[in-house]
C-alpha cells in the first residue's frame, strides 16, 4: 500500500461516510499545462481556469454545508443526551456521573497485570456467606462489607479494587444473577466529593438499575437512613475507593 492509498484508507476509517464527498479532477491536464502556467505567471498575467474555479466553489460549498449540518447534529445529540441520556431513560448529567467512574475503572483494569493469587483470594472473599448481623431468609444472597483494602499510597489499592469489580462482573454474568455492581472513586468528580454527594450518586444508580422511582431524601440524616435501607433491601456489590478523600 503506497502513501496515498494509506492516507485515503485512514481518512475513510476516521471520518463519517456522510462527510466524505468525491471529486474528479483532471490532474493530467494541470500537469501538462504547468510549464505554460508558470511562464504566464512570471510575465505577470492572470491565469484563469474555469474547471479549477468550479471545483473550488463546489468544495467550499460542500465544506460549509457539512460544517453547518454537523453543528446541528451535535446540538441535537447534546439535547437528547441532556433529556434522557440519548435513550437511556435518565438525564445525561446523572448518566455521565456513572460513566465517569466506569471509565476510571476500565482504565485501571486494562493496566492491571499479575497478582493472580491475590485477585483470586479476594474475589472468593466477596462471595463468602453473609457476615452481617441481619438475617433475611428471603434474601440469602445479601452480603455485608466483605473487606477493606489498606496500604501505602501508590501500592495499588485502587487498581486491585477495580480488578475485583471486573472479576465480580464476570462472575455475576456467568451465574446469571446480574446484581448491580456500583463502583465509586471518591474525590474524582463533584458527585463523589462529599459523603452526601456520594450517597446521592450511589442511590441514583441503584434507582436506575433496580427501577426504583422513590424520591431520594435531601436532608443528610434522612439520606443516610435511606441509603442504608437500599443496601439492606437489595443485594448489590458496592466498591468504594479512597474514602479518605471525602470532604
Amino acid at each position: 500500500m503506497d502513501k496515498l492509498q494509506y492516507l485515503l484508507k485512514h481518512m475513510e476509517d476516521s471520518i463519517s461516510p456522510h462527510c466524505i464527498k468525491e471529486y474528479t479532477v483532471d490532474h493530467g491536464a494541470y500537469s501538462d499545462r504547468s510549464a505554460e502556467v508558470n511562464k504566464q505567471d512570471r510575465l505577470g498575467r492572470k491565469v484563469d481556469d474555469d474547471s479549477c474555479t468550479e471545483y473550488l466553489a463546489q468544495w467550499k460549498d460542500h465544506v460549509f454545508t457539512t460544517f453547518v449540518n454537523e453543528l446541528d447534529r451535535l446540538g441535537e445529540r447534546k439535547r437528547e443526551w441532556n433529556v434522557d441520556g440519548r435513550g437511556a431513560g435518565i438525564p445525561g448529567e446523572i448518566l455521565g456521573d456513572f460513566l465517569h467512574h466506569m471509565k476510571l475503572c476500565k482504565r485501571k483494569v486494562d493496566a492491571f497485570v499479575g497478582r493472580e493469587d491475590l485477585v483470586a483470594e479476594a474475589s472468593q472473599r466477596l462471595y463468602e456467606p453473609n457476615q452481617g448481623t441481619h438475617s433475611h431468609s428471603d434474601k440469602k444472597s445479601l452480603r455485608s462489607i466483605s473487606f477493606c483494602i489498606i496500604g501505602k499510597s501508590g501500592s495499588g489499592k485502587t487498581s486491585l479494587m477495580s480488578k475485583l469489580s471486573h472479576e465480580a462482573h464476570k462472575r455475576e454474568q456467568e451465574s446469571g444473577q446480574n446484581r448491580p455492581i456500583v463502583v465509586r472513586f471518591c474525590g474524582t468528580n463533584s458527585e463523589s466529593a462529599t459523603g452526601a454527594k456520594l450517597m446521592q450518586s450511589i442511590c441514583k444508580q441503584l434507582h436506575f438499575c433496580l427501577g426504583i422511582t422513590t424520591n431520594i431524601p435531601k436532608s443528610f440524616d434522612e439520606l443516610v437512613q435511606y441509603f442504608h435501607s437500599l443496601l439492606r433491601d437489595h443485594a448489590i456489590l458496592l466498591f468504594i475507593d479512597s474514602l479518605d478523600q471525602l470532604r
